[in-house]
């Protein structure tokens, strides 16, 4: 029987499909191997371990990303484009658990390329916030209160919270005009306080 011929950048793609449907606790390398149609040993002529095909996905994931929020960031105006880019997040989230999981694990991109496509996210939503003239602190809070309202709405959508899709998409909208709103009167006040 002749070995199965596999690219590296096949295997991320069928690995990524792979950790979606299991999700990161159930990735496991056999599973691999048999959507390939290969034996488990065989696939260590392509990957070293598990974590290492992990590793892989993280850096491709990451980039696909970065890729996704950098497209919506071009949409609209002001906050309106920090709603397409809080939309194509939680759509990536919702369309890609496993992917979104393994984001969420620090090990994968903090020990791999990937780490520094989180820098420039950082740095997409700075320039979103740009015309705010945000003091570093406080550009970092609203960051931090951005990610952690997209994060929290991610896993809700992730473990099915609200069973409607039509619900959580209008309670994530609701949650992210409470936001912004939030944001833009506390702009309001420190532009009245230093007049």
């Amino acid at each position: 029987m002749r070995r199965p011929s596999i690219s590296l950048e096949q295997l991320v793609k069928i690995g990524s499909s792979l950790l979606n449907r299991k999700g990161l606790t159930e990735f496991a390398l056999k599973d691999v191997a048999h959507e390939v149609g290969m034996r488990l040993l065989s696939l260590y002529n392509y990957i070293e371990s598990r974590e290492h095909l992990l590793m892989l996905i993280a850096e491709d994931t990451a980039k696909r990303f970065y890729q996704l929020l950098s497209t919506a960031a071009q949409e609209g105006d002001g906050t309106e484009k920090i709603r397409q880019v809080a939309e194509a997040y939680l759509n990536f989230a919702w369309d890609y658990p496993g992917e979104y999981e393994l984001m969420q694990a620090p090990i994968f991109w903090c020990k791999s390329s990937a780490g520094p496509v989180f820098e420039s996210i950082f740095e997409l939503v700075r320039q979103l916030t740009g015309d705010w003239r945000l003091a570093p602190e406080v550009e970092t809070h609203f960051y931090r209160s951005l990610r952690s309202y997209l994060h929290g709405y991610a896993d809700i959508g992730r473990q099915q919270g609200f069973r409607r899709p039509q619900a959580l998409e209008s309670s994530a909208q609701f949650g992210l005009d409470l936001l912004l709103a939030g944001w833009q009167d506390y702009l309001a006040k420190q532009d009245s306080i230093s007049r």
